[in-house]
Protein backbone atom coordinates (compact mmCIF):
# COMPACT_ATOMS: atom_id res chain seq x y z
CA UNK A 1 0.00 0.00 0.00
CA UNK A 2 2.99 2.49 0.49
CA UNK A 3 4.50 1.72 -2.82
CA UNK A 4 0.81 2.74 -4.10
CA UNK A 5 1.18 5.90 -2.29
CA UNK A 6 4.05 6.62 -3.00
CA UNK A 7 3.17 6.57 -6.48
CA UNK A 8 -0.01 8.68 -6.55
CA UNK A 9 2.37 11.20 -4.94
CA UNK A 10 4.48 11.51 -7.48
CA UNK A 11 1.71 11.87 -10.03
CA UNK A 12 0.58 14.82 -7.80
CA UNK A 13 4.40 16.68 -7.89
CA UNK A 14 4.26 15.95 -11.72
CA UNK A 15 0.64 17.81 -12.17
CA UNK A 16 2.04 20.61 -10.03
CA UNK A 17 4.72 20.76 -12.36
CA UNK A 18 3.10 20.19 -15.44
CA UNK A 19 5.04 17.10 -16.00
CA UNK A 20 2.34 14.19 -17.06
CA UNK A 21 2.79 11.80 -20.19
CA UNK A 22 -0.81 11.10 -21.46
CA UNK A 23 -0.93 7.31 -19.83
CA UNK A 24 -0.01 9.52 -16.72
CA UNK A 25 -2.51 11.55 -16.83
CA UNK A 26 -4.90 8.78 -17.51
CA UNK A 27 -3.90 6.93 -14.44
CA UNK A 28 -3.88 10.03 -12.02
CA UNK A 29 -8.12 10.77 -13.07
CA UNK A 30 -8.92 6.91 -12.28
CA UNK A 31 -7.40 7.99 -8.55
CA UNK A 32 -9.34 11.34 -8.28
CA UNK A 33 -12.67 9.68 -9.85
CA UNK A 34 -12.52 6.50 -7.62
CA UNK A 35 -13.88 7.92 -4.74
CA UNK A 36 -15.23 11.73 -3.18
CA UNK A 37 -12.27 11.32 -0.38
CA UNK A 38 -9.49 10.91 -2.96
CA UNK A 39 -11.22 14.51 -5.45
CA UNK A 40 -10.78 15.80 -1.72
CA UNK A 41 -7.58 14.82 -1.20
CA UNK A 42 -6.30 16.12 -4.67
CA UNK A 43 -7.87 19.29 -4.50
CA UNK A 44 -6.48 19.48 -0.91
CA UNK A 45 -3.23 19.04 -1.80
CA UNK A 46 -2.87 21.40 -5.10
CA UNK A 47 -3.85 24.29 -3.73
CA UNK A 48 -2.13 26.86 -1.64
CA UNK A 49 -4.71 26.85 0.94
CA UNK A 50 -4.69 23.14 1.29
CA UNK A 51 -0.58 22.65 1.22
CA UNK A 52 -0.53 25.11 3.95
CA UNK A 53 -3.05 23.34 6.75
CA UNK A 54 -0.87 19.68 5.62
CA UNK A 55 2.08 21.48 6.21
CA UNK A 56 0.84 22.78 9.92
CA UNK A 57 -1.23 19.19 11.20
CA UNK A 58 1.62 16.88 9.44
CA UNK A 59 3.98 16.83 12.76
CA UNK A 60 5.01 14.16 11.74
CA UNK A 61 6.75 15.11 8.65
CA UNK A 62 8.25 17.90 10.34
CA UNK A 63 9.87 15.54 12.99
CA UNK A 64 11.16 13.76 9.99
CA UNK A 65 12.95 16.92 8.16
CA UNK A 66 14.17 17.73 11.81
CA UNK A 67 15.89 14.40 12.44
CA UNK A 68 17.34 13.81 8.81
CA UNK A 69 20.07 15.60 7.17
CA UNK A 70 18.47 17.51 4.42
CA UNK A 71 20.24 17.25 0.29
CA UNK A 72 19.52 20.86 0.04
CA UNK A 73 21.53 23.24 1.23
CA UNK A 74 19.61 26.34 1.31
CA UNK A 75 15.45 25.55 1.61
CA UNK A 76 13.45 28.51 0.23
CA UNK A 77 9.99 28.96 -1.68
CA UNK A 78 10.04 27.76 -5.20
CA UNK A 79 7.05 28.80 -7.24
CA UNK A 80 5.09 26.06 -10.04
CA UNK A 81 3.08 26.47 -12.57
CA UNK A 82 0.40 23.79 -12.61
CA UNK A 83 -1.14 22.31 -15.81
CA UNK A 84 -4.28 23.17 -15.78
CA UNK A 85 -4.12 26.82 -13.91
CA UNK A 86 -2.45 30.13 -13.81
CA UNK A 87 -2.48 30.01 -10.45
CA UNK A 88 1.16 29.39 -8.41
CA UNK A 89 1.26 26.35 -6.20
CA UNK A 90 3.97 26.86 -3.06
CA UNK A 91 6.80 24.50 -1.93
CA UNK A 92 7.08 26.14 1.81
CA UNK A 93 9.58 23.65 2.81
CA UNK A 94 12.22 21.70 1.30
CA UNK A 95 11.17 19.59 -1.54
CA UNK A 96 11.95 15.86 0.45
CA UNK A 97 9.57 17.18 3.35
CA UNK A 98 6.89 18.08 0.60
CA UNK A 99 7.39 14.33 -0.43
CA UNK A 100 6.64 13.17 2.63
CA UNK A 101 3.58 14.81 3.48
CA UNK A 102 1.77 13.91 0.17
CA UNK A 103 3.04 10.34 0.31
CA UNK A 104 1.70 10.49 4.00
CA UNK A 105 -1.25 11.62 3.44
CA UNK A 106 -1.96 9.76 0.06
CA UNK A 107 -1.23 6.58 2.39
CA UNK A 108 -3.35 7.62 5.08
CA UNK A 109 -6.70 7.87 2.58
CA UNK A 110 -5.80 4.63 0.93
CA UNK A 111 -5.62 3.09 4.29
CA UNK A 112 -9.07 4.87 5.48
CA UNK A 113 -10.67 3.06 2.02
CA UNK A 114 -9.40 -0.18 2.95
CA UNK A 115 -10.81 -0.15 6.19
CA UNK A 116 -14.22 0.20 4.71
CA UNK A 117 -13.91 -3.10 3.09
CA UNK A 118 -12.35 -4.61 6.02
CA UNK A 119 -14.65 -7.15 7.50
CA UNK A 120 -12.93 -7.30 11.14
CA UNK A 121 -15.85 -6.93 13.70
CA UNK A 122 -15.89 -6.71 17.44
CA UNK A 123 -18.42 -8.62 18.76
CA UNK A 124 -21.77 -6.62 19.93
CA UNK A 125 -22.22 -6.37 24.00
CA UNK A 126 -19.02 -6.86 25.09
CA UNK A 127 -16.82 -3.57 26.06
CA UNK A 128 -14.13 -1.79 23.27
CA UNK A 129 -10.85 -1.31 24.80
CA UNK A 130 -10.21 2.37 24.78
CA UNK A 131 -6.84 4.01 23.49
CA UNK A 132 -4.37 5.35 26.13
CA UNK A 133 -3.73 8.71 27.81
CA UNK A 134 -1.72 11.44 28.69
CA UNK A 135 -2.09 9.42 32.42
CA UNK A 136 1.16 8.26 35.30
CA UNK A 137 1.44 8.27 39.05
CA UNK A 138 4.73 9.75 40.48
CA UNK A 139 6.51 7.95 43.53
CA UNK A 140 8.47 10.45 45.89
CA UNK A 141 11.54 9.88 48.09
CA UNK A 142 9.23 9.03 50.92
CA UNK A 143 7.20 6.43 48.74
CA UNK A 144 3.92 8.15 48.92
CA UNK A 145 2.25 8.06 45.08
CA UNK A 146 0.26 11.06 43.67
CA UNK A 147 -2.15 9.92 40.91
CA UNK A 148 -1.33 12.54 38.35
CA UNK A 149 -4.49 11.99 36.37
CA UNK A 150 -6.61 13.54 39.13
CA UNK A 151 -3.56 15.36 40.63
CA UNK A 152 -4.39 19.87 40.60
CA UNK A 153 -2.61 22.05 38.28
CA UNK A 154 -0.44 23.91 39.84
CA UNK A 155 2.36 22.81 42.39
CA UNK A 156 1.27 19.03 43.80
CA UNK A 157 4.40 18.41 46.05
CA UNK A 158 8.28 19.87 46.93
CA UNK A 159 11.34 17.32 46.82
CA UNK A 160 14.76 18.30 48.45
CA UNK A 161 15.67 21.87 46.80
CA UNK A 162 12.88 21.61 44.05
CA UNK A 163 8.47 22.66 43.54
CA UNK A 164 7.01 19.76 41.53
CA UNK A 165 4.33 21.44 38.81
CA UNK A 166 1.68 19.59 36.74
CA UNK A 167 0.76 21.57 33.96
CA UNK A 168 -3.16 22.31 32.44
CA UNK A 169 -1.67 19.76 29.40
CA UNK A 170 -0.79 17.39 31.62
CA UNK A 171 3.13 16.90 31.77
CA UNK A 172 5.23 17.47 35.04
CA UNK A 173 7.78 20.22 35.47
CA UNK A 174 10.69 20.09 38.30
CA UNK A 175 11.71 23.59 39.04
CA UNK A 176 15.14 24.95 41.42
CA UNK A 177 14.21 26.47 44.65
CA UNK A 178 16.41 29.14 46.87
CA UNK A 179 18.61 27.53 49.67
CA UNK A 180 21.22 24.81 49.91
CA UNK A 181 20.89 22.70 47.29
CA UNK A 182 19.81 19.39 47.67
CA UNK A 183 18.28 16.35 45.96
CA UNK A 184 15.44 12.99 46.39
CA UNK A 185 15.20 10.46 44.24
CA UNK A 186 11.52 10.23 42.56
CA UNK A 187 9.92 7.96 39.87
CA UNK A 188 7.46 8.48 37.05
CA UNK A 189 5.34 5.56 35.79
CA UNK A 190 3.13 5.23 32.96
CA UNK A 191 0.40 2.26 33.22
CA UNK A 192 -0.99 -0.17 29.91
CA UNK A 193 -2.72 2.80 28.04
CA UNK A 194 -0.40 5.91 29.59
CA UNK A 195 1.77 8.51 28.61
CA UNK A 196 3.39 11.39 30.06
CA UNK A 197 5.56 13.98 29.37
CA UNK A 198 8.37 15.40 32.30
CA UNK A 199 10.83 18.53 32.08
CA UNK A 200 13.79 17.93 34.41
CA UNK A 201 15.60 20.17 36.46
CA UNK A 202 17.90 20.98 34.51
CA UNK A 203 15.83 21.97 31.56
CA UNK A 204 16.03 18.15 30.00
CA UNK A 205 12.66 17.15 28.49
CA UNK A 206 11.40 13.78 28.65
CA UNK A 207 8.07 11.98 26.70
CA UNK A 208 7.15 8.42 28.62
CA UNK A 209 5.83 5.97 26.65
CA UNK A 210 3.10 3.35 27.98
CA UNK A 211 4.01 0.74 30.49
CA UNK A 212 7.22 2.70 30.86
CA UNK A 213 9.13 4.12 34.14
CA UNK A 214 12.05 6.73 34.79
CA UNK A 215 13.78 7.14 37.66
CA UNK A 216 15.28 10.52 38.28
CA UNK A 217 16.88 12.89 40.87
CA UNK A 218 15.03 15.83 41.79
CA UNK A 219 17.75 17.71 41.21
CA UNK A 220 21.25 16.93 39.24
CA UNK A 221 23.59 18.26 42.34
CA UNK A 222 26.96 16.70 41.06
CA UNK A 223 29.23 16.35 37.84
CA UNK A 224 27.24 14.42 36.01
CA UNK A 225 23.55 13.84 35.44
CA UNK A 226 21.44 10.55 35.50
CA UNK A 227 18.64 8.70 35.16
CA UNK A 228 17.56 5.52 34.67
CA UNK A 229 14.31 4.00 32.60
CA UNK A 230 12.63 0.93 31.86
CA UNK A 231 10.72 0.69 28.85
CA UNK A 232 10.58 3.86 26.07
CA UNK A 233 11.28 7.14 26.19
CA UNK A 234 12.40 10.10 23.91
CA UNK A 235 15.13 12.51 25.56
CA UNK A 236 15.55 16.04 24.26
CA UNK A 237 18.91 16.51 26.19
CA UNK A 238 19.23 20.10 27.91
CA UNK A 239 23.16 20.78 26.82
CA UNK A 240 25.67 21.35 29.67
CA UNK A 241 29.20 20.56 28.63
CA UNK A 242 30.63 20.16 32.35
CA UNK A 243 28.27 17.44 33.12
CA UNK A 244 27.33 14.68 31.00
CA UNK A 245 23.70 13.08 30.74
CA UNK A 246 23.84 9.29 31.17
CA UNK A 247 20.88 7.12 31.04
CA UNK A 248 20.83 3.45 32.40
CA UNK A 249 18.65 0.86 30.92
CA UNK A 250 18.19 -1.90 32.82
CA UNK A 251 21.33 -2.04 34.18
CA UNK A 252 22.23 -3.24 30.88
CA UNK A 253 23.08 -0.80 28.41
CA UNK A 254 24.33 2.73 29.44
CA UNK A 255 23.52 5.99 26.94
CA UNK A 256 25.86 8.91 27.14
CA UNK A 257 24.97 12.28 25.96
CA UNK A 258 26.00 15.91 26.11
CA UNK A 259 22.67 17.62 24.50
CA UNK A 260 21.09 15.45 21.81
CA UNK A 261 17.76 14.00 20.73
CA UNK A 262 17.35 10.21 20.93
CA UNK A 263 14.78 7.99 21.43
CA UNK A 264 15.31 4.79 23.87
CA UNK A 265 12.99 1.73 23.15
CA UNK A 266 14.02 -1.10 26.03
CA UNK A 267 10.85 -3.20 26.68
CA UNK A 268 10.98 -6.51 28.46
CA UNK A 269 9.47 -8.29 26.24
CA UNK A 270 11.27 -6.85 22.75
CA UNK A 271 14.24 -8.98 24.05
CA UNK A 272 16.58 -6.15 22.74
CA UNK A 273 17.30 -2.23 23.52
CA UNK A 274 17.48 -0.22 21.06
CA UNK A 275 18.75 3.82 20.98
CA UNK A 276 18.35 5.47 17.85
CA UNK A 277 20.08 9.12 17.48
CA UNK A 278 17.87 11.96 15.68
CA UNK A 279 20.52 14.96 16.62
CA UNK A 280 23.71 15.48 18.12
CA UNK A 281 25.87 11.98 19.22
CA UNK A 282 25.92 9.26 21.77
CA UNK A 283 28.38 7.05 22.94
CA UNK A 284 26.19 3.69 24.16
CA UNK A 285 28.03 1.17 26.29
CA UNK A 286 27.04 -2.01 27.54
CA UNK A 287 26.98 -2.48 31.33
CA UNK A 288 29.49 -4.86 32.89
CA UNK A 289 29.89 -6.77 29.66
CA UNK A 290 30.53 -10.68 30.31
CA UNK A 291 32.49 -11.32 27.36
CA UNK A 292 36.33 -9.10 27.43
CA UNK A 293 36.38 -9.43 24.07
CA UNK A 294 32.99 -8.02 22.47
CA UNK A 295 32.46 -4.75 21.99
CA UNK A 296 31.50 -2.73 24.48
CA UNK A 297 30.57 0.65 23.30
CA UNK A 298 30.20 2.70 20.29
CA UNK A 299 29.52 6.05 19.28
CA UNK A 300 26.42 6.66 16.77
CA UNK A 301 25.85 9.39 14.02
CA UNK A 302 22.39 10.96 13.53
CA UNK A 303 19.88 8.65 11.84
CA UNK A 304 21.75 5.64 13.44
CA UNK A 305 20.58 3.12 15.92
CA UNK A 306 22.66 0.72 18.32
CA UNK A 307 20.73 -2.58 18.96
CA UNK A 308 21.94 -4.93 22.43
CA UNK A 309 20.47 -8.17 21.97
CA UNK A 310 21.29 -10.62 24.94
CA UNK A 311 20.43 -14.23 22.70
CA UNK A 312 20.63 -13.41 19.35
CA UNK A 313 23.38 -11.21 18.66
CA UNK A 314 25.23 -13.02 21.60
CA UNK A 315 24.90 -9.24 23.82
CA UNK A 316 26.83 -7.52 21.88
CA UNK A 317 26.50 -3.57 20.35
CA UNK A 318 25.34 -3.84 16.38
CA UNK A 319 24.40 -0.83 14.64
CA UNK A 320 21.82 -0.37 12.07
CA UNK A 321 22.67 2.65 9.87
CA UNK A 322 20.16 3.66 8.13
CA UNK A 323 17.36 3.56 10.71
CA UNK A 324 13.65 3.98 10.28
CA UNK A 325 12.85 7.19 12.39
CA UNK A 326 9.62 7.98 11.32
CA UNK A 327 8.76 4.60 12.44
CA UNK A 328 10.88 4.83 15.83
CA UNK A 329 9.30 8.19 17.15
CA UNK A 330 5.83 7.44 15.42
CA UNK A 331 4.48 7.09 19.16
CA UNK A 332 5.82 10.63 20.26
CA UNK A 333 4.14 11.98 17.65
CA UNK A 334 0.67 10.05 18.23
CA UNK A 335 0.84 7.64 15.77
CA UNK A 336 1.03 3.62 15.14
CA UNK A 337 3.63 2.69 12.27
CA UNK A 338 4.41 -0.46 10.95
CA UNK A 339 6.58 -1.42 7.69
CA UNK A 340 6.45 -4.87 7.00
CA UNK A 341 6.34 -5.67 10.71
CA UNK A 342 5.47 -9.23 12.55
CA UNK A 343 2.54 -9.29 13.52
CA UNK A 344 3.50 -10.33 16.79
CA UNK A 345 5.41 -7.21 17.11
CA UNK A 346 2.34 -5.23 16.26
CA UNK A 347 0.75 -6.86 18.79
CA UNK A 348 2.95 -6.51 21.30
CA UNK A 349 2.90 -2.72 21.04
CA UNK A 350 -0.80 -2.76 20.82
CA UNK A 351 -1.34 -4.50 24.09
CA UNK A 352 0.80 -1.60 25.74
CA UNK A 353 -1.31 0.76 24.55
CA UNK A 354 -4.70 -1.02 24.60
CA UNK A 355 -6.08 -2.93 27.89
CA UNK A 356 -5.88 -6.05 25.40
CA UNK A 357 -5.14 -9.75 25.95
CA UNK A 358 -3.77 -11.19 22.36
CA UNK A 359 -4.43 -14.89 21.74
CA UNK A 360 -2.65 -17.49 19.36
CA UNK A 361 -5.24 -19.68 19.04
CA UNK A 362 -3.40 -22.06 16.91
CA UNK A 363 0.33 -20.64 16.83
CA UNK A 364 1.81 -17.54 15.99
CA UNK A 365 0.85 -16.34 12.08
CA UNK A 366 3.66 -15.53 10.17
CA UNK A 367 1.60 -12.19 8.87
CA UNK A 368 3.41 -9.08 8.60
CA UNK A 369 1.40 -5.68 8.53
CA UNK A 370 2.12 -2.26 7.08
CA UNK A 371 -0.35 0.41 9.01
CA UNK A 372 0.28 4.17 9.54
CA UNK A 373 -2.57 4.95 12.16
CA UNK A 374 -3.25 7.88 14.81
CA UNK A 375 -3.14 6.17 18.15
CA UNK A 376 -6.19 8.01 20.01
CA UNK A 377 -8.68 5.25 17.97
CA UNK A 378 -10.57 2.45 19.88
CA UNK A 379 -8.85 -0.71 19.24
CA UNK A 380 -11.34 -2.56 17.00
CA UNK A 381 -10.78 0.70 14.53
CA UNK A 382 -7.38 0.48 14.55
CA UNK A 383 -7.47 -3.29 13.75
CA UNK A 384 -9.54 -2.77 10.88
CA UNK A 385 -7.10 -0.39 9.28
CA UNK A 386 -4.62 -3.50 8.91
CA UNK A 387 -6.79 -5.06 6.12
CA UNK A 388 -6.56 -8.58 8.02
CA UNK A 389 -9.79 -10.62 7.01
CA UNK A 390 -12.27 -11.76 9.87
CA UNK A 391 -10.98 -15.32 9.76
CA UNK A 392 -7.62 -14.11 10.74
CA UNK A 393 -8.35 -11.80 13.44
CA UNK A 394 -11.23 -11.68 15.73
CA UNK A 395 -11.86 -9.51 18.54
CA UNK A 396 -13.90 -10.57 21.80
CA UNK A 397 -14.37 -7.43 24.66
CA UNK A 398 -10.54 -7.13 25.42
CA UNK A 399 -9.16 -10.30 24.14
CA UNK A 400 -7.63 -10.76 20.30
CA UNK A 401 -7.70 -13.98 18.84
CA UNK A 402 -4.65 -13.93 15.63
CA UNK A 403 -4.84 -17.13 13.98
CA UNK A 404 -2.67 -17.91 10.88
Amino acid sequence: MFNKANQISELIIKFTKGELSAIEQEELEKFIQHSPQNAELFRELTTNEGIESLLQLSARAKAIQAATPSPISNSKVVHIRRQKSNRLFYYVAAAAAVIIIITTAVYINLQNESADKSIVTAEPGLPTPSPGRAKAILRLADNSIIDLDSAITGIIARQGNSAISKSSEGSLQYSRLQGTLNSDTNILETPVGGYYQIKLEDGTLVWINAASKLRYPTAFTGSERRVHLTGEAYFQVAKDSKRPFYVNIDDKVQVQVLGTHFNINGYYDEGEIKTTLLEGSVKVSIQNPDQKESKTSLVLQPGQQAKYDEIQNHGQLSVVKGADLDGVISWKEGYFSFENTPITTVMKELSRWYPIEVIYPNGIPKTKVSAYIKRDQPAPTVLKLFGIASDKLKIQGNQILVYP
